[in-house]
């Protein structure tokens, strides 16, 4: 038995068969292309087929294995990548190796409720904690400590601390009933249906926070701005000090307060805001040439 190779003017054929009396038998056709790769793979499909019709009634010299039903089952997953790359950073810093370290990861990666929380940390993380037991910890966190383990890191790392950026958010409550301090308010994350508190964070100049400050939900951003600042110093004894804030703690009462308390501060200000007279000089600048250029502007 033998591959029999004819050729057409369009196509290249593959054939099985054999002699019979001096004649062509033929046992299988294979097939016909009109392209290289085609006629390849016909080439190998026949010596293959071939090999199969000349064995496949030869006796094994081995018994037959028999297939079994047992397969392969995928019975868990975790995620291991989130933990490889948040809590490197959480260990660098400096914090105990608790279940705190897996809320900082969580919430980076999966921002929700404490609850919804652990159960992502249970299904995805693999780790195992109850909702009591996850309730039960986060009561123990001191802020004290915490705060004095990333301040000491951020004054190692910057060799001290002169320049701090000061930004506030809100963190909504999923009940309707208020208190002395959760009040509803305005929302930065659109919930103002919802009981609130407003959360005071400061970091350094490469964004790690060390300490943060909270009021009532329904406090005016800009007025947490010199009662967070005033907490600061009094508490860790700054000597100089250089803060940056955006243009909600822009007013000429804060300002006024850092200039009374010889603390220098860098305010971002809103364009639309600023006289025409100004807006014209900040638009017309080169700032090529000159990137930082200071505006002295008429009382």
């Amino acid at each position: 038995m033998f591959i029999r190779k004819t050729k057409s003017r369009n196509s290249t054929c593959f054939q099985i068969g054999e002699k019979r009396y001096g004649k062509f038998k033929l046992v299988q056709h294979i097939g016909c292309a009109n392209n290289s790769p085609e006629i390849e793979a016909l080439r190998l499909k026949s010596q293959a087929e071939l090999t199969r019709i000349l064995f496949e009634n030869q006796i094994s010299m081995f018994p037959e294995q028999k297939e079994t039903s047992l397969k392969a089952k995928l019975l868990t997953w975790h995620i291991t990548g989130f933990h490889e790359v948040f809590g490197t950073v959480y260990d660098r810093i400096g914090f105990t190796n608790t279940v705190l370290r897996d809320f900082v990861v969580a919430r980076i990666v999966y921002p929700k409720s404490k609850f919804a929380t652990i159960e992502y940390l249970n299904e995805y993380l693999g780790r195992q904690l109850s909702k009591d037991a996850g309730y039960r910890f986060l009561d123990t966190l001191d802020k004290k400590k915490l705060t004095e383990i990333a301040l000491s890191f951020v004054s190692q790392k910057n060799t001290g601390i002169s320049l701090i950026f000061y930004d506030v958010t809100t963190l909504h409550f999923e009940t309707d009933n208020e208190d002395e301090t959760r009040k509803k308010g305005y929302s930065k994350d659109h919930r103002g249906d919802m009981p609130q508190i407003l959360v005071g964070l400061f970091v350094d100049a490469e964004g790690y926070p060390f300490d943060f400050d909270f009021f009532e939900g329904n406090t005016f951003e800009g007025h947490t701005f010199p009662i967070s600042i005033e907490r600061l110093i009094k508490k860790y004894e700054f000597k100089e000090l250089t803060v940056v804030a955006d243009a909600g703690m822009l007013s000429e009462n804060n300002l006024a307060w850092l200039n009374s308390h010889h603390i220098a501060f860098i305010v971002g200000a809103r364009l639309k805001n600023q006289k025409e007279e100004t807006t014209e000089k900040i638009i017309n600048h080169n700032y090529v040439l000159a990137a930082v250029w200071e505006i002295i502007l008429n009382n």
